[in-house]
Order: C-alpha cells, then sequence, then structure tokens
C-alpha cells in the first residue's frame, strides 16, 4: 500500500523536473517599443542559437501590415540588415527573392547574398527559405491574425551562416536582427497611413 504514494511522489518530481528543464531551455526577452506602446516577447532555444521568435500586436489593421511584408522590392526601407531587394523570378505561386546586406557583430560581421523561396498564404502567412547564398540554413516565417482593433505578429527565423563564430556571438546577432526587424516593421506598418501606396502585387517586378 505504501508504494503507491510514493510511485506518485516520483512521477510528479519527474514533471516538475521536466518541466523546469524546458523553462531553462529557453531564453526570453520582453521589449517594450517606443512610442508605439508595443510589447513584443522574443523567445529563443538555449540549445539552438539560431532559432528565434518574436510576438506582438500592431495597433494597425492586417491589410497595412500585410502590405509591409508583401513589397518585397522594399524590404531594404524594412529589414535593417538588407540592403537590397528584388522578386526576380517565379515559380508557380512561389516567388524568387533576391536580397544584399550585411549583418554581423564586430569582427564576425560580413556582407551577404541569399535568394529565398517566398509562399505566401494572403493575408495570413509567409514562408521563406533560402537556397542560394552566404547561409547554410535561412528559414522562416511570418504569421498575421486579427487581434481586436490591430494585428498580431508572429516571426520565426532559423539562422546558421556559412562561416564560423562562436555561440555567443552567433545569439547575439540573431537576436539582434530580430529586435532590429520587429522594430522597423512595427514603425512601417503603422507609417503607412500617411505614405499608404499599391501592394507588391500591383508594382511592376524586375526579373533580370
Amino acid at each position: 500500500m505504501m508504494q503507491h504514494p510514493v510511485w506518485l511522489l516520483s512521477c510528479l518530481a519527474g514533471v516538475v523536473l521536466a518541466a523546469s528543464h524546458a523553462a531553462a531551455d529557453v531564453d526570453t526577452r520582453v521589449i517594450e517599443l517606443e512610442p508605439h506602446d508595443v510589447t513584443v516577447r522574443i523567445t529563443g532555444s538555449v540549445a539552438d542559437v539560431s532559432s528565434v521568435t518574436a510576438e506582438c500586436v500592431v495597433p494597425q489593421s492586417l491589410p497595412k501590415v500585410w502590405r509591409v511584408l508583401t513589397d518585397y522590392g522594399h524590404l531594404d526601407d524594412v529589414v535593417p540588415a538588407v540592403t537590397m531587394s528584388r522578386i526576380i523570378g517565379h515559380e508557380g505561386a512561389t516567388k524568387l527573392l533576391y536580397q544584399e546586406g550585411r549583418a554581423g557583430l564586430w569582427i564576425f560581421e560580413r556582407g551577404f547574398t541569399v535568394t529565398f523561396r517566398v509562399r505566401e498564404t494572403p493575408m495570413q502567412s509567409i514562408e521563406f527559405e533560402a537556397f542560394e547564398g552566404s547561409f547554410r540554413r535561412f528559414v522562416g516565417s511570418w504569421e498575421l491574425a486579427p487581434s481586436g482593433d490591430g494585428t498580431r505578429i508572429r516571426h520565426r527565423v532559423e539562422i546558421e551562416p556559412d562561416f564560423w563564430a562562436p555561440r555567443w556571438a552567433l545569439k547575439r546577432i540573431a537576436w539582434r536582427m530580430m529586435e532590429d526587424t520587429i522594430r522597423s516593421v512595427v514603425d512601417k506598418s503603422l507609417a503607412t497611413d500617411s505614405a499608404a501606396g499599391p501592394s507588391v502585387t500591383d508594382r511592376p517586378t524586375t526579373t533580370d
């Protein structure tokens, strides 16, 4: 009869330890974006320093946020690390997006080129994956959903550059790029009322 309470306590202890271990494996950073009063929650895995996710609610309509994110020819004005961005072709419904930029930290800063396959689910998500360029792995997504009078944004990236850098440097690079990108997307989304223009589907694209 005494074995049951002991067994139960052992199971409960295992659950607590597992939950504590899982919590310890996740880094979390909460950022308040002024003057927008937008709270951004950024999380990442301790084990996988290249995987980072950010979530926030922007006080702007979903179509306006969508227009900012899908204006691919002007993402160099949105993503701080990008200096040039353009659509270079299509594979069916998939867009081929070429970008150049510069990112890193101190001696680990490098210029980069990257070509993505971009797949859209209109007004819901944008998924992208690099197949050429300066990264061994670069995949991610933008997910959008209405939230009250605003839009919930969830941005996930997994980045592995083609050059060696210590884990602490890779982690700082990935987290800084995420923070800078989210901050810029919020700024641009909230500025669209005064600078509204046609969406990327209405713009001529360069395919050379």
